[in-house]
């Protein structure tokens, strides 16, 4: 049998080489995500979007954030926006628990030690695979308010 380089014995190898490129792709990604979150909060947006392949219709469309909130999130460094806009942005855009905290961090919004708003950091520690219509119908069962009209793919009139 041959061994990998590096492996002393076989118990302390256990990752084939798909498994351990799996990884270092993972690792890089991960960096490049954590690069990106050294910027500003609208450089940040800029470039998580395009990391992720993910335009302005798209992104507005998976959140149901309007396209001109997610232009000035890219574009206007005065502009302030909710908590729950930002969280839906983390989870639209399927970000790592740790880039997500990080984004916040420079977010003109915080994230309070209230209840309601350790439901969202469970959702972005917990839920960030999932959709924002998926997010917003669990954070509704949990009686908390959700972070856009989107449910279900179905827009809440006069939620914003």
């Amino acid at each position: 049998m041959k061994r990998r380089a590096g492996c002393e014995d076989e118990t302390r190898c256990s990752l084939s080489d798909s498994e351990l490129k799996a990884v270092l792709r993972e690792v890089r990604r991960m960096t490049v995500q954590r690069n990106i979150l050294r910027k500003s909060f609208n450089d940040m947006t800029v470039e998580l979007m395009a990391e992720r392949k993910m335009t302005i219709q798209p992104l507005s469309d998976a959140t149901g954030i309007s396209r001109e909130t997610i232009k000035y999130m890219r574009n206007d460094p005065t502009r302030v926006f909710g908590i729950r806009e930002i969280v839906a942005v983390c989870i639209a855009l399927h970000l790592d628990p740790s880039v997500s905290e990080l984004y916040l961090e420079s977010s003109p919004a915080k994230l309070l030690d209230t209840e309601e708003d350790n439901c969202y950091r469970y959702a972005l520690a917990h839920w960030y695979g999932e959709s924002v219509p998926e997010v917003n119908r669990r954070l509704k069962a949990l009686g908390v308010r959700p972070l856009t009209a989107q449910m279900e793919d179905i827009l809440i009139p006069g939620m914003k």
